[in-house]
């Protein structure tokens, strides 16, 4: 469970964490970078945080539709979603800022 809201950075990468995704991420609103790749984590990934600037989620076995919440992310440069079974439109803005989708 994730208590600080100031949090900067998460990175739970390569851990083989298996169970729910803390709801509790969506509280840290201060959040730059995201990193959950490598782990068995299941549900919904509440993202709605517009200062994230990287989000990485590759091999993560999620499966169901491409979280909406990803258009809020308006300084976002890194997407990375690679290697899941997500499903439907990713509608994010797009900006020139963005290096890597």
């Amino acid at each position: 469970m994730i208590h600080h809201t100031k949090l900067l950075q998460i990175s739970i990468t390569r851990f083989f964490v298996i169970g729910p995704i803390p709801e509790t991420i969506g509280n840290c609103i201060e959040l730059k970078f995201l990193n959950l790749c490598n782990n068995k984590l299941e549900g919904a990934c509440r993202i709605h945080h517009t200062k994230l600037l990287q989000i990485s989620i590759t091999r993560f076995f999620v499966i169901g539709p491409i979280p909406k919440t990803l258009g809020n992310c308006i300084e976002l440069t890194e997407l990375r979603l690679s290697r899941n079974k997500l499903e439907g439109a990713c509608r994010i803005r797009l900006h020139l800022g963005l290096d890597f989708l």
